[in-house]
């Protein structure tokens, strides 16, 4: 009941994790319909065993083929031995060769090319989990390129285009 609690207000944006809690942020950012990159920022809240899989993460069945990977993902110092969607079911998982032990740390990403599957739409969330216990959640976000604005800077922004609309109506009414 709590862990369902604790979900619903990270979802939420309610609840703030942080390192010192052992939350892991878990993003798949969608660049074509079978090209994505998977980050994770964080700590493994707890050791995975086995496959760590991303729930309804791919929008067609998978095959169970490995798919082709690139980057610099290590998590707890391990790189994935094989990426994959399992076979007959719209889920994506990563393998590593050795367990990754609860505190590991996340580091890069791993771009993710599908061979015959699509990642589900921009959006979509899960569970990200492996088959003894759950790990957190996921989201799809899209590769819009465009950085989102600090929330100091926006208020600076703000405040400098506020300033000129006073000046040039003060100069407006003086001229």
């Amino acid at each position: 009941m709590l862990r369902t609690i604790a979900h619903g207000l990270l979802a939420a944006g309610l609840l703030v994790p942080t390192q010192l809690s052992a939350a892991t942020l878990w993003s798949i950012i969608r660049q074509s319909e079978t090209t994505a990159s998977v980050t994770v920022t964080g700590s493994l809240p707890l050791t995975a065993n086995g496959p760590i899989f991303f729930e309804d993460a791919i929008a067609s069945l998978g095959n169970g083929v490995d798919e082709a990977v690139s980057g610099d993902f290590t998590l707890g110092g391990q790189a994935p031995s094989r990426a994959f969607a399992v076979f007959d079911q719209q889920t994506f998982a990563l393998s590593f060769a050795q367990n990754i032990l609860a505190g590991s740390q996340a580091m890069g990403s791993l771009s993710v090319t599908l061979d015959a599957e699509i990642w589900s739409s921009v959006g979509t969330g899960g569970l990200v989990f492996t088959a003894e216990s759950d790990l957190g959640r996921y989201e799809i976000v899209d590769d819009a390129g465009i950085a989102p604005i600090p929330l100091p800077a926006a208020g600076g922004l703000l405040l400098l285009a506020l300033g000129g609309l006073g000046i040039a109506s003060r100069a407006r009414a003086r001229g």
